[in-house]
């Protein structure tokens, strides 16, 4: 399988030897997962994808923007906690720093991707083997994320058909349920072919796109704990307004336990898991 492997710095770095017309071609998603603490309720893998050129350009900005508040990555956790480089901030300047990215996101970013699942939900609607052949929750969620990116590379406004790479955060309790369920997609040709994967790999946070993964990881996360599982006993949270806006995106969805169900009982009636219908429902 070394050679679906994909290194995500040499990627960018090929904008620089394309012609503007393949840059433009080339696209990448960048995905993190939340949730993965063992107390925590929710799960989600989310992220965005854009092509090369605009990826390459998004780091240079992301970076300057960082620079200028004297910090070297963005944690969405430790800005929300005032931990680690934020220790010292205040809410004021949290929100400062967060106007001055969101835009870059929205700028730069072609299409943001989530998929959000209840722990207890899936656990108690998912048969044992399809956890199985997922890997476990995150590999279910990355799964629900690489269909909906294929359902929108085929769109007939679209009909992108090039290969698209996945960059994942590495060494989270996550990845290795990401990685098992893009091996068994890879090594099937014709679903490999109609999802569109071209490679993945797991790199550090260092890299600017995966921060921004973080960020709406932690969004999403944060918008179903307060309004499903709490049922909104809290407001709305602003950053969520700001940087996913009002308007749903259907390639960002919140799996309700019916959906869960249904969704197992075709896999287990030996459906195609990518024919399956995927529901619009998200936020």
């Amino acid at each position: 399988m070394s050679n679906a492997r994909y290194n995500a710095v040499a990627h960018l770095r090929a904008s620089l030897i394309l012609r503007a017309h393949d840059a433009m071609a080339m696209l990448t998603v960048y995905c993190d997962d939340s949730g993965t603490d063992k107390n925590s309720r929710v799960a989600v893998v989310a992220g965005y994808l854009s092509n090369v050129a605009q990826w390459e350009l998004f780091s240079k900005e992301w970076r300057k923007a960082l620079d200028e508040f004297g910090i070297d990555r963005m944690r969405r956790a430790d800005l929300e906690n005032f931990r680690g480089e934020f220790k010292k901030w205040n809410p004021e300047r949290r929100i400062a720093l967060l106007q001055r990215l969101q835009p870059i996101i929205k700028r730069r970013t072609k299409l943001p991707i989530a998929s959000v699942v209840i722990k207890e939900d899936f656990e108690r609607a998912i048969s044992d083997d399809l956890k199985e052949k997922m890997g476990g929750v995150y590999g279910f969620l990355a799964y629900i994320c690489l269909v909906s990116v294929g359902q929108w590379c085929g769109r007939s406004s679209r009909l992108h058909g090039d290969p698209i790479q996945w960059v994942f955060e590495s060494g989270t309790e996550g990845s290795h349920q990401v990685s098992q369920m893009f091996d068994v997609m890879y090594s099937d040709e014709r679903l490999r072919n109609k999802s569109r994967l071209g490679g993945w790999s797991f790199q550090g946070k260092e890299l600017a796109p995966l921060q921004s993964a973080d960020l709406l990881a932690y969004e999403c996360f944060k918008h179903i704990e307060n309004q499903v599982v709490d049922r909104g006993r809290r407001p709305v949270r602003i950053s969520w307004g700001h940087l996913v806006g009002s308007e749903r995106c259907p390639y960002m969805k919140f799996w309700e336990k019916p959906w869960l169900e249904k969704f197992s009982r075709e896999f287990d009636q030996r459906l195609t898991p990518l024919n399956t219908n995927i529901p619009p429902h998200a936020q």
